[in-house]
């Protein structure tokens, strides 16, 4: 790495993301190009979106949600079946966790849920 003030390589820059857990464990991604930074920062950002997500009013009782009438989870317009793609997060009545390929879609940075209240992109 080139010392502070001193000139890029002729080649240009090569632009170095570091994404810290403040532990001192950070993976890096080397941007030499607009395409391969870009391809790191949307990395970064997908690794950071979570799963559980908070909504508006808790569960009146967790072990009903899933039959629930007005637990109606969408992503991307596709509604998600409970338990298999959603379920009550374990952790607080009032979220859920997506799941497997839900969870992964909504990590894509390409979500959007219908009520517009969470827009992923």
């Amino acid at each position: 790495m080139a010392a502070r003030g001193s000139p890029p390589p002729a080649e240009g820059p090569t632009i170095i993301v570091l994404a810290t857990d403040g532990e001192g464990n950070a993976p890096y991604w080397r941007g030499n190009d607009a395409q391969s930074l870009e391809a790191a920062f949307t990395t970064i950002i997908s690794d950071s979106i979570s799963c559980d997500i908070q909504m508006d009013k808790p569960f009146d009782d967790e072990t009903k949600a899933c039959n629930d009438p007005e637990s109606d989870v969408r992503l991307n317009g596709n509604p998600l079946s409970c338990p298999a793609e959603w379920e009550p997060s374990p952790d607080a009545d009032d979220f859920i966790r997506l799941k497997g390929s839900a969870c992964t879609e909504l990590n894509s940075g390409q979500a959007e849920f219908p009520c517009g209240s969470i827009v992923v992109e």
